[in-house]
């Protein structure tokens, strides 16, 4: 009886190769995990659907290496961002210091997504992470809850901020991305609301959404006002 042929071991390289040349893919790496092919880190350029995105690289992977994708194990979605840094002032209230959006990473697995989001301001750059849903409401709530522990991190103890509401609301042509937040100082509560129009990514409105809600309170903070 002939022996059946071993399947060659399979080729990490061009697998990384043919995911990057999926259209909507920044970077793509793999990461061994003893017990197979590993786990898939790709990351998206701003503005293309995850879904969409991923689906490609399930066809590729299928036809070109004969690899079934387990969305548990195997793909992981990861969006990054780097904007650069605004430092135009036009008023005095500008001179107060905001923060910015350093990184945003999203990893979804199974039913759960993990949004780890950093935050510069000046000089320093501080991350938050948080855990929720798979679907778009479960996504927003993780990247607002991990913008606003970032926030808090800033804030060096002078206040907290937790979310209380967060939607992406349809308004006319646009959407946009609304957060209701609960600055806390001692005893003291304040409700502070932000919003952002959604362009390409509507994780990224409602990280803007997060910090229009609280950058200029967090800057009298910091000011000692």
């Amino acid at each position: 009886m002939p022996r059946a042929k071993k399947k060659p071991p399979l080729d990490r390289d061009a697998v990384i190769a043919a995911v990057r040349a999926v259209p909507g893919i920044a970077d793509a790496d793999v990461d061994p995990d003893g017990r197979g092919p590993g786990r898939l880190r790709i990351s998206l350029v701003p503005g293309h659907d995850e879904a969409e995105v991923a689906e490609e690289v399930g066809r590729v992977l299928r036809e070109q290496f004969g690899l079934g994708v387990d969305d548990e194990a195997v793909v992981v979605e990861d969006a990054e961002i780097r904007p650069a840094r605004s430092t135009a002032v036009s008023a005095p209230a500008d001179l107060l210091p905001r923060p910015s959006i350093d990184r945003m990473h999203i990893e979804s697995a199974g039913e759960t997504t993990t949004a780890v989001i950093t935050i510069g301001l000046g000089d320093r750059t501080e991350v938050g992470e948080a855990t929720d849903a798979t679907d778009e409401p479960g996504v927003c709530r993780a990247v607002a809850a991990a913008t606003l522990l970032a926030v808090d991190q800033l804030a060096d103890g002078v206040a907290t901020f937790t979310l209380d509401r967060v939607d992406i609301a349809q308004t006319g042509a646009d959407r946009t991305a609304v957060v209701a937040v609960s600055m806390l100082r001692g005893d003291e509560r304040t409700s502070l609301t932000g919003a952002a129009v959604v362009r390409d990514d509507p994780r990224q409105a409602v990280i803007r959404a997060c910090l229009d809600a609280v950058n200029r309170r967090l800057g009298l903070l910091l000011a000692g006002r």
